[in-house]
């Protein structure tokens, strides 16, 4: 029932129909009975004639106003409840709660917020007057007013936990995607001219990525002084979001000097500045708008952002506080969702709050999350010590905000920023690209079966869907026979529980014949571990000219040295390489420029363990409720050993759930580093600051721009494509994410600066409604610009729930200054869908462009055959080292042509679970020739090769002196 709860014990009689005159108490006694034996019609006319008798029985009318609610006569019930008196306050805030819930409901909102108000000021106690503000103030974005209503529910009765992710969000996300668009559009439809409303409905539309709408929803109130502030803001947001930012600084610059100064104003004046790259200016309009919201993520993380672009000492604070906001929003967010039934991962999330809450200086916060744990777990011994600390921290009133100060950083007047507005009358002009030049078709065929690759990925098949069913496999590109063929290394997943000697599902290699088939050696070459594989990657660690493997899998991983003569050997036990942790992604670099390939290890989650969704059944597992696992760095000694350094080396930072890794000179300094995509936590960037020998790396990823995205939120990273998509002469990173996250593509400003332009690029509404994997750069039609290529697939399957689980692989083809989707007219691949994980780049037929070969759960290994038409021009290199590691990782070639500059990087890593072949390739359009090409080693030393001939594979060899020496 809408407004009491109708306790009913007595039966009914048409005895009181005929009685005359009987009293109002015997009357309401026998409505009472008929409604509980649910004889409506009975009590109506009881009702009805003990008003004729009573007209203001404010308990009849209450009655009767509920009965006609019920039958949806809404006019009716609204004229009872009217006519119920204030008095007595109990009934009369009843009554003013059944109209406010009416008029609401209708979509007259003022005034039912108003009935609503008023039922609290004759019952302070009424909780369900104050649920039904808190819904109001949540669609209308009103986080102070939702706050306080909460608080006054807190002190009548305990919160749930909805309500105290609610209060500790709130500040953070306001408003209701889910459901308030449609409520504030129903008071707009009573009310057009609402300003508050107008400005709401434009946020959630900007929040939606329609900006059109936003924007037009917006514009009348510019010349309305009280709003015009507010309105200017979306308006402004939605032109940077269009990237037309002479037309947001337009619209901020007509505000007049007497407006109200507004934190969104400067927030947006913030990201403006920093579009022009002004970053002092940037730093003191987003100081500016922090002050007013210090809980506000993406005003927090771009303020940490900007103050990097400075070198701030600041910056680095700030970026952490900043991340510290982002967990508990994630974490938070997810404790609706749960299974009560499941009370451990429950506990696990509410305690990483409550501590994250405190770090960032919110002790009361906290102490409500204590709380609510020990009503779940009352002999939870950390949530009572920390309860206690956290009252004893707040009642000394010593809970100030541990976000950074702001006191010290500069500030902007509010004319002052305005006029700054006005100098920015005109849009940003940014590097022109040249038009596509061929305008061609990309065209991949699988070719798996004729050429006879024949592999399935088995992940255990339990039904118990653990997480790590749901990530494999790996493929590892080398030429282990070095017959100029590349072949194929694929991980295998086993049964579980492990079972050394079941030999049903091993790792097989492939190696290519040449004549357009796969032949499967596994057994012939010593190989084929059956473990629980996940990544791999191939390398020449021993330098002795054939590449090795090392298999990460979920438990010990493997070594395998090439003895050259097509066999191999696992010599893991005498490497000294240990660990029997659930590794991820793998990969080969030299750190510290000895010449011999180190090792680096990515490590997830800490176990196995079965989930349940809130209905009860068994689903894969959130990562969020695990612990991530430590990654390790092995140092190659020279001599055939390892050397685990990961204590000593820097890379030891907590909140690693890794996946994907990239091994590569970010800043082109000569010394490799390490990126490393993570699982809903900040992604690692350690940059290598080795000396004399001694591997030491620091973690940068927070103010390099790299760690989260541009609006301060970290992902759930997985794959990493490496290139230089706008041709800049810097090559970009690009991480694929889950689902309802967008890939993000982060640009390289140099200098181990990086800032994410996925929405510029077009590369977020694409991805949203994918769980992008592996992830690979390639120039399929070899114009010169690198396109991308990215396997989908969910973890589970979610269609219960409307979330997608087979997915089609994408094709982003490169314009210039965006990525298009063109995956539907790319070939029969692309329109079929799978689960998609490992990808890998190679050109398997040698017809001089790049194929690729994606390993998939659900079906067989696809191997993509690049069968586009009228491609450009190209040359390709195999770089071979002698003072620098064989493999020459690190070394990097630059080709000039035609005024145009191309630039690409040997690397490791490979991103998702994945090796790509060792073989630089360029695209190079309707180039002719080619004027300037060098080759940088790692070691520094240059070298230059004279007129290459286009369309060949060079075999370049690191000259045997220091000295500069040119290779034709």
């Amino acid at each position: 029932m809408l407004l009491v709860t109708l306790l009913l014990s007595l039966s009914f009689s048409g005895y009181w129909l005929t009685r005359p005159r009987p009293d109002a108490d015997e009357l309401l006694e026998a409505a009472k009975a008929a409604l509980h034996v649910g004889d409506d019609q009975s009590a109506v006319r009881i009702l009805d004639k003990l008003l004729s008798h009573a007209p203001e029985n404010g308990q009849a009318l209450l009655y009767r106003g509920q009965l006609a609610f019920d039958r949806e006569e809404h006019e009716a019930a609204y004229s009872f409840f009217h006519r119920v008196p204030d008095s007595p306050a109990s009934l009369g805030s009843q009554a003013r709660y059944a109209e406010g819930v009416l008029l609401v409901a209708q979509g007259f909102g003022r005034a039912g917020e108003q009935l609503l108000q008023r039922a609290l000021e004759l019952d302070p106690s009424s909780v369900a007057a104050r649920q039904r503000l808190v819904e109001l103030y949540l669609a209308q974005m009103r986080s102070a007013d939702v706050r306080k209503q909460l608080d006054a529910i807190r002190y009548l009765r305990p919160w749930s936990i909805d309500e105290l992710v609610l209060y500790t969000i709130v500040g953070a996300q306001p408003g209701n995607r889910q459901n308030g668009p449609e409520q504030i559009e129903r008071f707009l439809d009573a009310a057009p001219d609402d300003p508050p409303m107008r400005l709401v409905l434009a946020r959630y539309r900007f929040a939606d990525g329609r900006v059109d709408e936003a924007i037009e929803l917006a514009s009348p109130l510019l010349d309305n002084q009280e709003y015009a502030a507010r309105a200017a803001a979306i308006i402004a947001d939605s032109h940077i979001h269009n990237q037309d930012f002479g037309a947001a600084a337009h619209v901020i610059s007509k505000l007049g000097e007497h407006s109200q100064p507004d934190a969104a104003v400067y927030r947006v004046c913030g990201r403006l500045a920093a579009e022009y790259q002004d970053w002092d200016t940037a730093v003191a309009c987003l100081a500016e708008a922090t002050k007013s919201n210090r809980e506000n993520l993406e005003t927090a993380h771009r303020l940490g952002i900007a103050l990097s672009r400075l070198g701030a000492k600041a910056a680095n604070d700030q970026l952490q506080y900043a991340t510290r906001l982002d967990h508990i929003l994630r974490q938070a967010s997810r404790l609706p969702n749960r299974n009560a039934n499941a009370p451990e991962p429950m506990i696990f999330i509410m305690l990483d709050v409550a501590n994250t809450l405190i770090e960032v200086g919110r002790p009361r916060d906290a102490a409500y999350w204590y709380d609510q744990i020990l009503t779940i777990d009352s002999t939870n011994e950390v949530a009572k010590n920390n309860l206690s600390k956290a009252l004893s921290v707040a009642s000394n009133s010593l809970d100030a905000s541990k976000a950074p100060t702001l006191d010290e950083m500069p500030t902007i007047p509010w004319d002052s920023m305005l006029a700054y507005a006005r100098n920015k009358g005109t849009t940003i002009q940014r590097p022109s690209n040249d038009s596509r030049g061929l305008e061609v078709a990309v065209q991949l065929r699988d070719v798996h079966d004729e050429s006879l690759l024949t592999f399935n990925y088995f992940n255990g098949d339990t039904g118990m869907k653990y997480l790590l069913e749901s990530m494999g496999g790996g493929v590892a590109v080398l030429d282990f026979d070095q017959d100029g063929w590349p072949d194929l290394y694929v991980t295998q997943g086993c049964k579980l529980p492990y079972d050394p000697a079941d030999q049903e599902y091993r790792d097989r290699l492939f190696r290519n014949l040449g004549d357009g088939t796969f032949r499967d050696v596994t057994e012939l070459a010593g190989l084929g571990c059956n473990r629980y594989g996940q990544g791999c990657t191939a390398g020449d660690f021993d330098n002795d000219g054939y590449p090795d493997l090392f298999v990460g899998n979920y438990g010990a991983n493997v070594l395998y040295k090439n003895n050259g003569d097509g066999t191999f050997d696992d010599i893991t036990l005498d490497s000294r390489i240990t660990g029997d942790s659930w590794t991820a992604s793998v990969g080969f670099a030299d750190f510290d420029g000895d010449g011999n390939l180190d090792l680096y290890v990515v490590n997830y989650l800490d176990a196995l363990r079965v989930c349940r969704g809130v209905d009860g059944r068994i689903a894969a597992c959130d990562p969020q409720n695990f612990n991530g696992q430590q990654d390790h760095l092995f140092a190659n000694l020279g001599n055939g050993e390892f050397s685990d350094i990961t204590s000593q080396s820097g890379i030891e930072v907590p909140g690693g759930k890794g996946l994907g890794l990239l091994l590569a000179d970010l800043d082109y300094d000569g010394m490799i580093d390490v990126y490393v995509a993570n699982d809903g936590t900040p992604n690692f960037l350690f940059r290598n600051v080795s000396r004399d020998g001694i591997i030491r790396f620091e973690e940068c990823g927070l103010t390099s721009g790299v760690a989260v995205n541009g609006d301060g939120q970290s992902e759930g990273g997985m794959g990493i494509a490496f290139g230089d998509l706008d041709n800049d002469g810097l090559e970009d990173l690009y991480v694929t994410n889950f689902l309802d996250e967008t890939n993000t593509l982060y640009r390289n400003l140099g200098g181990m600066l990086f800032h994410d332009v996925s929405r510029q690029w077009g590369t977020d509404d694409a991805s949203t409604h994918m769980v992008g994997f592996g992830a690979q750069a390639i120039d399929f039609d070899l114009d010169g610009r690198s396109d991308l290529l990215v396997a989908n697939g969910h973890i589970d399957d979610f269609r219960f729930r409307d979330e997608p689980w087979k997915m089609a692989s994408q094709v982003f083809r490169n314009m210039g200054e965006t990525l298009r989707d063109v995956s539907p007219t790319c070939g029969e691949y692309f329109l079929n869908q799978g689960l998609g994980r490992g990808v890998a780049r190679l050109d398997w037929d040698r017809d001089g462009d790049d194929d690729a070969v994606v390993i998939d759960q659900s079906g067989p290994a696809a191997l993509l055959s690049n069968e586009t038409r009228d491609k450009g021009n190209w040359i390709a290199f195999r770089l071979q080292g002698r003072h620098a590691n064989r493999d020459a990782i690190g070394a990097r070639i630059e080709i000039r042509s035609g005024g145009k500059i191309w630039r690409r990087s040997l690397v490791s890593g490979d991103g998702y679970f994945s090796s790509n072949e060792r073989v630089l390739r360029f695209g190079l359009g309707e180039a002719n020739d080619v004027r300037d090409c060098t080759v940088v080693w790692p070691h520094g030393q240059i070298q230059r090769i004279e007129t290459p001939q286009l369309g060949s594979s060079l075999t370049v060899v690191e000259p045997p002196s220091s000295a500069t020496r040119i290779w034709r």
